[in-house]
């Protein structure tokens, strides 16, 4: 399964962000997440929503993702989705912290020669969309959003991700260096 990055808000319209029992041009929503907006059924702005849509967007199935607040996803491995602290495309990254219980976001691509995080976003009661590359903290081994007030967990994995994949070190000069300059024992996957 190939990857599409969202790179831009979703619309109004589209299932996968309209809550279920909301029909546009006859077609129901598909998200089970709290609404947001009423009059339309739209989950956004509000990252649980966002993010848990956006895995039925890529996957094309229900994920079975937790939906409650964001700083419980990590922890509610119930789900079957496979953990850890290495970002991948596709995986969910989860914060406790923050105003409104913690903060979920999708990795959307990896750039940096593959070495940087870029997440989709959306806030609630806030900001309905946006992307952001992480920042890795060496000292905490932890992918922080360039603000502060959240503590990292880790990354929901999508099953689509095989788990068998093959690291690749970062090495400039003979050690493992992390693009800010840390020395660091980092890996991505190919």
């Amino acid at each position: 399964m190939a990857w599409l990055p969202r790179l831009t808000a979703p619309d109004v319209s589209n299932m996968y962000y309209r809550h279920t029992g909301y029909l546009v041009d006859g077609v129901d929503g598909l998200n089970e997440c709290i609404v947001i907006d009423s009059s339309t059924g739209f989950v956004m702005p509000n990252c649980v929503g966002y993010a848990w849509g956006r895995w039925y967007e890529a996957l094309g199935e229900r994920p079975r993702l937790y939906r409650g607040d964001a700083q419980d996803w990590y922890y509610n491995t119930g789900d079957g989705y496979q953990r850890g602290r290495t970002p991948q495309i596709g995986a969910i990254a989860c914060y406790s912290g923050g105003n409104y219980g913690g903060h979920v976001a999708v990795v959307e691509q990896m750039s940096g020669g593959g070495a940087v995080p870029i997440t989709s976003n959306s806030a609630y009661n806030g900001t309905l969309f946006w992307t952001e590359a992480l920042i890795y903290d060496g000292e905490t081994d932890s992918w922080l959003p360039p603000y502060s007030g959240y503590t990292f967990q880790g990354f929901i994995y999508p099953p689509f991700l095989p788990p068998d994949r093959k690291p690749i070190w970062l090495l400039a000069g003979g050690n493992r260096r992390l693009p800010n300059g840390r020395n660091k024992n980092l890996h991505l996957w190919r």
